[in-house]
């Protein structure tokens, strides 16, 4: 039983790594886009 708890632990651990690295990434992209076009505009 113990060894299911950890392995479940595991998967939501990478899971939720997964996802915050998904949310990075968008924001990321976002701000990236955000950022150049506000460098375009100036110059």
């Amino acid at each position: 039983m113990k060894t299911i708890i950890q392995v479940l632990s595991v998967i939501l651990a990478l899971v939720g790594l997964y996802l915050a690295i998904m949310m990075f990434t968008s924001w990321l992209k976002v701000v990236s886009i955000q950022y150049i076009g506000d460098f375009f505009t100036v110059y």
